[in-house]
């Protein structure tokens, strides 16, 4: 009998809270994605930072649709750009991040 080729059981785990907020729920559909994808790239519990690059995003979505989808996951604290690989050849860094849950945390209103 041929041997089975092991299948990548990798998974990401997206709490329901995030799933249900009014602000991730407004997002086109593209950045809810791309915030999966991001997810996704986590393998170990404990790990902070995610290793992304716009090649890999290409595979699901244009460049320019992931980089607007970026840049609303960060500007509503869903996610760090904590690397910028651009020109050096590096992926771009980013840390899943909990701001999103203060909104108004700058603005002094909470």
């Amino acid at each position: 009998m041929a041997k089975r080729k092991k299948k990548d059981k990798h998974w990401a785990k997206i709490y329901s809270e995030i799933l249900n907020d009014p602000v991730f729920l407004a997002f086109p559909i593209s950045t809810r994605y791309a915030y999966v994808l991001l997810v996704s790239h986590i393998y170990n519990p404990g790990q902070r930072e995610i290793k992304f690059s716009y090649a890999e995003a290409e595979k699901h979505m244009s460049s320019r649709t992931f980089s607007r989808a970026i840049a609303k996951l960060e500007d509503t604290g869903f996610i760090r750009t904590t690397q910028r690989g651009g020109l050096f050849g590096k992926p771009n860094k980013y840390i899943i991040s909990d701001e999103w849950r203060t909104p108004f945390k700058d603005t002094g209103m909470v």
